[in-house]
This record gives C-alpha cells, sequence and structure tokens, in this order.
C-alpha cells in the first residue's frame, strides 16, 4: 500500500494485522488457561504507542507517561525487531490460523453451538514434488 501511496489503506492494513495478532494471542491465551506475559504485552503497548505517535502525538504522549517511559514519544526510538523472522514459524502460525477460521466456519455452517473435538489428519510424508513445493 505505502508503495503505491496509498496511506491510509497502509495504515489501515497495519493497524488491523498488529491488532490481529493481539486478539490471537490473547484468545488463545484465554483458551488455554494460561496468563499472558507482561513482558509481551507490555512490549506490544510500547510499539502501539510509537506506532501511533506521528498520528496522534498527544494520546501517544499520555500512553507513553502511563507506561512509565521518560522523555516524549516523539523522541523515542521507532521500534524494531528483536531478531531474525523464522520464515517456516511463521508460514506454520499463517497455517494454523486459516485452519483454526476454516474450523470454526464449518462449525457454525453446521450450527454446532459449541465443537468439543475435531479430526485433523496429518500426512506421515510428502511426494517428492510436494516436499519441492512446500519447501519454496
Amino acid at each position: 500500500h505505502f508503495a503505491g501511496m496509498m496511506w491510509r489503506d497502509g495504515l489501515k492494513t497495519g493497524y488491523n494485522l498488529f491488532h490481529g495478532l493481539k486478539d490471537f494471542y490473547v484468545d488463545w491465551v484465554k483458551k488455554m488457561g494460561e496468563t499472558m506475559h507482561a513482558g509481551l504485552i507490555t512490549r506490544w503497548l510500547e510499539c502501539s504507542t510509537l506506532l501511533i505517535a506521528p498520528i496522534c502525538p498527544h494520546f501517544a504522549e499520555l500512553a507513553w507517561e502511563k507506561l512509565g517511559r521518560e522523555g516524549s514519544v516523539l523522541k523515542a526510538m521507532w521500534p524494531s525487531p528483536n531478531g531474525n523472522v523464522d520464515a517456516k514459524a511463521s508460514r506454520a502460525f499463517n497455517f494454523l490460523t486459516k485452519t483454526v477460521k476454516n474450523l470454526r466456519a464449518l462449525a457454525a455452517k453446521d450450527k454446532v453451538k459449541e465443537p468439543t473435538k475435531a479430526h485433523i489428519y496429518i500426512a506421515n510424508g510428502y511426494s517428492e514434488w510436494k516436499i519441492q513445493t512446500l519447501q519454496f
């Protein structure tokens, strides 16, 4: 979107993806009966605050102060990744989220109120052409 100078669409897409990941995490934590990792949530809040600072500086300053950060958010460093992105893990995550979405859609279509189980079949191996395709 940004390469095509479609700023609004780029911001909306980035915002939705960033918040979608947080929502997925919160949903997963609740369903697993776990507690959220405080450091991860703090990092997410910091990044969210830094990302909205150019658009909503007054709100970002207030959020930055509530997070207990020193100085102005407008002078803070832009968020950067903590390490390399694991492409294989990213593809697996995308596959998992699509699978969950499809399973929920099927359950809704069948009018099942609270599905209790699903059967997922996993292949023991693949033919050569499938292996080459999966390794892209």
